[in-house]
């Protein structure tokens, strides 16, 4: 019998998970947004400077505070992985997050302000205070929904990742260093020179504090032209991140024996069994190994095929440990093709059974030409003898 599985929760638990994971997305269609408003703003030839005012009033991540190319896309990419419920996403919107909490707290209660600017209200008051607020609400609502991030970057694909990125930032460095050292426009000191080239390259507006020429500004073309540069590095880095972390993780040879020596011990009828040991199939073992789940992962769906192999006894650890590998990844996951027995074991770990059809099973030790059962057979069979095939 062939059965499909999928995962079954309950109802109160289900719910509640549904409505953390729509708020997730909205945040992060929110984020997503705001850079996109961002990489528009960037545009102030067609657009000017009222865009970006708009923009600053209602971006959720005031320290990305300079309307570039680059500064949209980060914020594109963010929100894109606050959607995706990955974790390294959760924790850097975080770290944004707090410290511009932090300064906001300090500059609106503590720092001294400039005797022209009035406390309250006032556009500088109100801004101060929309920031605060703004990111309050943020770093409640990611920490509420804490639990729904779960989904970890693949290490080697964000080794790949970083380090093109790295590499493309140097270039860009390199690059703005030398434009704005041939075009200095009013940069006067060599310091200053290489400090807005590092912020063409990665985006915040340097602080007069760090300039000996707090008032000094290069040409704008050559801040857009590095940070064009960077932007590309960004994108290009983004391209080896998804394409490496798109290649599965498949069996190692350790894996490989011990699947196929979970397959000699079986004793079931699942005659998908074999199909568990080919080698682009991720295997996910009970801790004394005795028992496995192989699986593929297709579209953020983990896909087993046919029962766990090995110790029957040993099938719910190792269900418990594909399913506990699936949620650290976000992948979701569903079965295809078990037994009576499979499903039963499946059912047992919290998934819903839906049967899909009868197998078709060939018992070849006793099967037999001649029987009369099965004359419309031997009819094939003698059209394909006279047809030239041989067998």
């Amino acid at each position: 019998m062939t059965l499909a599985t999928v995962p079954e929760t309950k109802p109160a638990q289900s719910r509640r998970t549904r409505w953390q994971v729509a708020a997730a997305v909205a945040i992060g269609v929110g984020i997503q947004l705001v850079g996109a408003a961002i990489i528009i703003g960037s545009l102030p030839v067609l657009l000017g400077d009222r865009f970006w005012q708009v923009v600053r009033a209602i971006q959720p991540l005031p320290l990305i505070s300079t309307p570039t190319l680059l500064n949209g896309l980060i914020l594109v990419i963010l929100g894109q992985g606050i959607r995706e419920r990955r974790r390294a996403a959760y924790l850097l919107v975080l770290i944004l997050q707090i410290p511009t909490l932090a300064v906001d707290i300090w500059i609106a209660f503590f720092a001294a302000r400039p005797a022209t600017i009035p406390p309250v209200p006032g556009h500088w008051g109100e801004r101060i205070f929309l920031e605060m607020l703004t990111a309050f609400l943020l770093i409640l609502a990611l920490v509420l929904l804490r639990g729904v991030f779960t989904m970890r970057l693949p290490r080697t694909a964000l080794a790949s990742g970083v380090s093109v990125l790295a590499g493309g930032l140097a270039v860009s460095a390199a690059l703005g260093i030398t434009l704005i050292w041939l075009f200095p426009g009013a940069v006067g000191v060599g310091r200053d020179r290489v400090i807005w080239a590092l912020h063409a390259t990665v985006g915040p507006v340097p602080s007069g504090i760090l300039l000996r020429e707090p008032w000094s500004r290069p040409p704008v073309w050559t801040l857009h032209t590095v940070n064009l540069v960077s932007s590309l590095a960004l994108l290009v880095a983004l391209t080896v991140f998804i394409g490496a972390s798109r290649r599965q993780q498949t069996m190692t040879p350790d894996d490989e024996l011990g699947i196929r020596r979970l397959l000699l011990m079986s004793r079931t009828a699942d005659s998908l069994g074999y199909f568990g040991t080919r080698r682009e199939k991720t295997i996910a073992f009970a801790p004394d190994r005795q028992a496995a789940v192989s699986y593929a992962v297709f579209q953020g769906v983990a896909l087993a095929s046919g029962d766990p192999l090995g110790a029957q006894a040993d099938w719910p650890a190792a269900i418990a440990v594909w399913r506990r590998d699936c949620e650290r990844n976000g992948w979701s996951t569903a079965v295809l093709g078990v037994t009576e027995d499979g499903a039963q074991a499946y059912r047992a770990a919290g998934f819903r059974v839906s049967r899909l059809g009868d197998e078709a099973v060939l018992p070849t030790d006793t099967f037999d030409l001649d029987d009369q059962r099965v004359g419309s057979v031997r009819r094939s069979l003698r059209r394909l003898r006279r047809a030239g095939y041989r067998f």
